[in-house]
């Protein structure tokens, strides 16, 4: 065979075995919890497929030249000898992984939870407490009389019940395997509440739904299970996925229908406006412009939460009303005012970083109200910037001041420097 036709099985055996490999390996990220972590599991699968893929063409390249003697026939009894030995690995390798994994069962497509009643002996009248030290659960896979993995669950002692002078204790615990008969152990502390290998199957049936009957069962006999020891029941519960959260825009327009029009002017801002859809804007501002001393009241609000959502509506306003314009010039007087309590600041003071935060915010709320209110009304916008950029360019430098210097030059180069109608 010609080492042209070699390579060539080579490719497609070492094709096959990174698609089978890689198959394995997804696989096994899934029975063996492989975390997708920093990409984990992903660097796992590519790991394995690639060393696959190597022994896959190894593999097809020894064979097609072992049996290969240059006929189209052998060619072909080659590759497929390669081909048929990687597909029985790796359907070796998929049936090991699976039986060596803790798989755990399901009952209709849904994970179990073991539900268990651990009944305390007779004449045991103190329960004991969390004082007694942590309670603990487990549940435990025994293969060959020895515990191979285990599962902490809940011990409930909170909901311990007192019913015929004997105390009953209920606990929970994922089930996380399939694998091994099932072990319960519960305990507070060092005391042992009791620790039984229980009959629940590999792969539950439905009716493990209902609770079993008080074990352990002697066999056939022997004497009963005396009332000197614990004993127990169990059952298993489909654990449900909560359902998925409710769409947010529909919460959203179930709230905005739910708004009374006497409701307060903060709440209808809540939705914002500028973020709305067209229809729900429009009745948003036809509340809006019923109310503009409100509107002022708000603009005024040392609360931000109320201040900054009334400055954003100015924009949208058909009218800047005098209390409107009144409330929007204070706001930046109020801004100027607090600049120059900034500036006295020194540098060491504490609250000097959520100063500067504060400013900030302020001016960039307000200038798009005042721009609108300067526009509209035909003051002149440059008076109350232009102060604003030159307290701000005091600290500039040594602060984060500059950002509010910035976009204050932006707004004076942008405003015309004549006075229209100056008040």
């Amino acid at each position: 065979m010609s080492w042209i036709a070699t390579i060539f099985a080579g490719l497609v055996a070492g094709g096959l075995g990174l698609f089978l490999a890689g198959l394995v390996a997804i696989g096994c990220v899934d029975w063996y919890r492989i975390s997708g972590f920093e990409g984990k599991s992903g660097y796992f699968v590519i790991m394995i497929g690639l060393a696959g893929g190597i022994a896959g063409c190894l593999l097809g390249v020894a064979i097609s030249r072992a049996v290969g003697a240059g006929a189209p026939l052998d060619f072909l009894r080659g590759l497929g000898i390669s081909c048929g030995i990687i597909a029985f690995t790796a359907g070796i390798a998929a049936a090991i992984s699976w039986l060596l994994a803790d798989i755990p069962p399901k009952i209709g497509g849904q994970y179990l939870n073991l539900e268990v009643e651990i009944k305390l002996p007779a004449g045991e009248t103190n329960l004991p407490t969390a004082n007694d030290g942590a309670p603990k659960f487990t549940l435990g896979s025994v293969v060959n009389h020895v515990q191979r993995a285990s599962s902490k669950g809940e011990l409930k002692l909170a909901e311990a019940r007192l019913e015929n002078g004997r105390w009953i204790v209920p606990a929970s615990v994922d089930v996380f395997t399939m694998r091994g008969l099932r072990s319960i152990d519960g305990r507070v502390g060092d005391k042992m509440l009791g620790a039984f290998i229980i009959p629940l199957p590999a792969r539950p049936a439905p009716r493990f739904e209902n609770w079993s009957e008080w074990g352990p069962r002697p066999r056939g006999g022997n004497p009963p299970w005396p009332d000197t020891k614990p004993s127990y029941r169990f059952r298993v519960q489909r654990i449900v996925p909560p359902p998925p959260p409710p769409d947010p825009k529909v919460v959203e327009a179930e709230k905005f229908a739910a708004l009374k029009p006497e409701a307060p002017l903060t709440e209808w801002l809540a939705f914002k406006p500028e973020e709305a859809p067209q229809e729900r804007t429009k009745l948003i501002m036809e509340v809006v412009e019923k109310r503009p001393a409100e509107l002022a009241e708000l603009i005024c609000s040392t609360n931000r939460t109320e201040r900054e959502p009334a400055l954003e509506v100015v924009p949208h306003l058909k009218e800047i009303t005098p209390e409107i314009r009144d409330a929007v010039v204070a706001e930046g007087h109020l801004i100027t005012d607090g600049l120059r309590r900034f500036n006295e600041m020194e540098s060491d003071d504490p609250s000097l970083w959520s100063t500067q935060l504060e400013l900030r915010a302020r001016f960039a709320y307000w200038k798009q109200a005042w721009w609108t209110v300067h526009r509209r009304l035909g003051l002149d916008g440059r008076p109350p910037v232009q102060e604003i950029c030159d307290l701000a360019m005091v600290r500039a430098k040594d602060t984060t001041m500059d950002e509010v210097v910035v976009n204050a030059k932006a707004i004076l180069n942008a405003l015309n420097p004549i006075a229209q109608g100056a008040q």
